[in-house]
């Protein structure tokens, strides 16, 4: 395939690679690497030697004496592209939102995502399910849940914000879905819990000393450092050292400040944060939205009745 290159005015110079330049991208050749004026840009893939599976390479043209000096053009190439896995849809597991975050659990739809239903039962999360994997810019996706028609995975912190491209692959048969992944896209889960029960709730008590919890993805990266698909250890008593969003973390209820008790990451959980908070005194009687932002972005809005 060839991209074609224009210039308005003038026959600048210009020179084209491709990048990262390592094995990675070895499948994808550019020709002319230099030239001037108006050209196509040819580009070769090779798939000798390559396994099933999406990969991705950018190339990169640059001209000094034009504007902008630099275009990149991503490219994709899927290897074993199947007419009956297909990839429909993804959001965040817990809000449906659109945009994906670094480190949050995904929900993947579509059609034939893997033969069998099964879902992870143990920490760190597997990379691999039934014959199921995943990848996001090339990086593994740890796997929650698979099933023919929905996956829930972690996107890898890895994989960094801006254009993402996600494979699936199913014994084989790949599927390619591009998306968008953000600094911060938080998602709650719609309900708050009561800490001592655990049970939902959609009542509390201005001023009470009740503690409820909300959980949360899509946080983006946290601190101190995670691995992917891995939970904090248990050995962590202090809470304050426990991983938290990079990004300042707002609460409000009723539009009253809420300072949360704890915000981050405890053992046991992976890719969700645990807000525990108390409901202020100031906070006006009946149904209260309760708003969380991370980075600025707002979480989906849910309620408490507030007496």
């Amino acid at each position: 395939m060839s991209v074609p290159l224009n210039f308005v005015t003038g026959s600048p110079q210009w020179t084209a690679s491709v990048s990262p330049a390592n094995l990675t991208s070895k499948w994808l050749t550019v020709t002319p690497t230099l030239a001037s004026g108006s050209s196509p840009v040819n580009l070769q893939a090779n798939t000798a030697g390559l396994s099933p599976g999406v990969y991705t390479a950018v190339v990169s043209i640059q001209a000094v004496d034009a504007l902008p000096q630099v275009v990149n053009v991503p490219v994709t190439l899927v290897v074993g592209g199947s007419s009956t896995t297909q990839i429909t849809a993804v959001s965040n597991a817990f809000s449906g939102g659109a945009t994906a975050a670094p480190g949050m659990f995904l929900s993947v739809y579509g059609a034939q995502l893997a033969n069998a239903t099964a879902q992870a039962t143990q920490l760190p999360l597997p990379l691999s399910m039934s014959g199921v994997s995943a990848t996001v810019n090339g990086f593994s996706a740890p796997l929650y849940y698979v099933s023919p028609g929905q996956i829930n995975l972690q996107v890898p912190y890895e994989a960094g914000a801006g254009p993402a491209m996600l494979a699936i692959n199913n014994n084989g048969q790949i599927a390619a879905f591009p998306f968008q992944v953000a600094a911060a896209a938080p998602g709650l889960l719609p309900t708050a819990y009561d800490n001592s029960t655990g049970a939902p709730v959609s009542t509390a008590q201005a001023g009470g000393d009740g503690v409820l919890l909300l959980f949360m993805t899509g946080e983006g990266d946290v601190t101190p450092t995670l691995a992917t698909g891995a939970t904090p250890s248990s050995t962590v008593t202090d809470p304050t050292k426990l991983p938290h969003s990079r990004l300042p973390l707002t609460m409000t209820i009723g539009g009253v400040s809420v300072t949360p008790l704890f915000a981050g990451i405890p053992s046991g959980l992976v890719a969700e944060t645990q807000i525990d908070f108390q409901v202020p005194a100031g906070v006006p009687a009946g149904k209260q939205p309760v708003v969380v932002t991370v980075g600025g972005v707002s979480a989906n809005t849910i309620f408490l009745n507030i007496q």
